[in-house]
C-alpha cells in the first residue's frame, strides 16, 4: 500500500545540516521515496492526483511504500533548501524523487506517472 507523509521544514532543515537526508528519515521504512516539489508545477499536480488516487485505492496490495512530500516553496527555509537541493543534490527539475530500499538509494527521476512510481520498487 502507498502511504503519503509529509517532508517537512524540520526534515529540511535537518538534511541541509546533515549534507543529505537523515538515517531516521531514510530507514523509516523498507520502500520509501522523497519527493520534492513546488506546489504550482503541472506536473506534481498530475502526479499529486495520481499517487492521491493510489493511496485511496490502497494500492499496491502487494508491497508498503512510505512516500514523504515536500513541497519546499512553502517553507520558511525555502531559498536555502532550494540551494541545497539544485547545488548539493544536483538536481535542479521538479518535481524530483528519490527511491530507496532498506536506507539505499537505489534510483533517481523526475517526474513519473503512478505506474511508472511504483516501478521502481517492483522492477
Amino acid at each position: 500500500m502507498l502511504k503519503l507523509m509529509k517532508f517537512t521544514e524540520e526534515h529540511a532543515k535537518d538534511t541541509i545540516q546533515q549534507g543529505y537526508f537523515p538515517d531516521s528519515l531514510l530507514n523509516s521504512a523498507e520502500n520509501l521515496a522523497i519527493i520534492l516539489t513546488q506546489d504550482w508545477c503541472p506536473q506534481w499536480k498530475y502526479m499529486e492526483q495520481a499517487l492521491n488516487q493510489l493511496a485511496r485505492a490502497e494500492e499496491p496490495r502487494y508491497i508498503d511504500i512510505f512516500a514523504y512530500v515536500g513541497i519546499y516553496n512553502l517553507m520558511n527555509c525555502y531559498s536555502e533548501f532550494m540551494n541545497f537541493k539544485e547545488n548539493v543534490l544536483g538536481n535542479q527539475f521538479i518535481p524530483y524523487i528519490c527511491y530507496y530500499k532498506e536506507g539505499k538509494l537505489i534510483g533517481q527521476s523526475n517526474f513519473v506517472a503512478g505506474l511508472q512510481f511504483l516501478a521502481k520498487f517492483t522492477d
